[in-house]
């Protein structure tokens, strides 16, 4: 959930409105680099969305109903735009709970749009924090911490 939830700040616009009545809404959310590690990134594709969102649960469901639109609007890949900070995606190749689709076609829309990415690939791995099973450990965080150098400090 983690890795949905820095996806969907990394392609929501999040910039504040002036004029809102509430001051924190005025304040902007944008983000300017994303690190998500084994994200589901579209609930109408490819992954098996959690039963509140499945729309296949309902055979009259189509594309204007409200499921379809609900679970559209929770995918990170129904919002890439030119506009997205820098993505650092890793997935593991052997991950049974989200599947590394989600990333490679996350991966393939940012790149389409003109957003710097990288996806990690990790041999072996399955869903989880530490990445179990890979064949070789992968350093993670200093992938990260280069990531965030590299474009939030613009090193290298």
């Amino acid at each position: 959930s983690a890795g949905h939830l820095v996806c969907m700040l990394g392609t929501l616009d999040g910039r504040g409105d002036p004029n809102d009545e509430s001051p924190i809404n005025q304040l902007s959310a944008d983000v300017q680099c994303v690190v998500a590690r084994a994200a589901p990134t579209s609930f109408l594709e490819g992954f098996p969305p959690p039963p509140f969102l499945d729309i296949r649960l309902n055979p009259d469901t189509h594309p204007g109903a409200p499921e379809y639109r609900i679970a559209k609007e929770a995918s990170p890949l129904s919002h890439v735009s030119a506009d997205c900070p820098p993505f650092l995606l890793m997935h593991g190749e052997e991950d049974d709970l989200v599947p590394i689709a989600q990333s490679e076609k996350l991966a393939e829309a940012l790149e389409e749009a003109g957003v710097a990415v990288e996806l990690v690939r990790i041999p072996g791995a399955a869903h989880g924090p530490d990445f179990p099973g890979a064949k070789i450990p992968p350093a993670i965080g200093g992938r990260a911490s280069a990531w965030f150098d590299k474009h939030l400090r613009g090193a290298g």
